[in-house]
């Protein structure tokens, strides 16, 4: 019977301690958003006044066009990573570049880096310039 007994409590302690750990790595997931988004959702949260803009196309590119409100932030550039670390880490960071490669490697830069909220814009900016007409 004590080793019914024993067994038991030792099953309930290894039960606690997994689910510890489970908790705990849902809970550093949960903290951690770094995903690709839709046109609207992007743009639903542009509207945050925290939000940080950034077009990681080059100059040229910025140029043509961007969307309002955005900083250019050369992905080519030497000192790109550098430039990065200058970002609120606190603050939803919003990227994209002309269709989505160079901006999903800077979400995955950024979420290296210790940014909480990280958002990318699928398919670029030619996804806005096919939904929106600049003003």
């Amino acid at each position: 019977m004590e080793s019914t007994n024993r067994k038991a409590s030792n099953m309930k302690k290894w039960l606690i301690a997994s689910l510890f750990v489970i908790g705990l790595i849902g809970l550093d997931a949960h903290g951690q958003q770094a995903q690709t988004i839709g046109l609207i959702q992007f743009e639903e949260l542009i509207a945050d006044e925290k939000a940080q803009l950034l077009d990681v196309r080059t100059p040229n590119e910025f140029k043509e066009g961007t969307i309002p409100g955005a900083n250019n932030l050369d992905f080519y550039a030497l000192d790109f990573q550098q430039s990065l670390t200058k970002l609120k880490k606190k603050d939803p960071v919003l990227v994209f570049c002309k269709s989505g490669g160079r901006s999903a490697k800077t979400m995955k830069m950024l979420s290296d880096l210790g940014f909480k909220k990280v958002y990318d814009l699928k398919g670029g900016y030619n996804t806005y310039k096919a939904y929106r007409v600049e003003k």
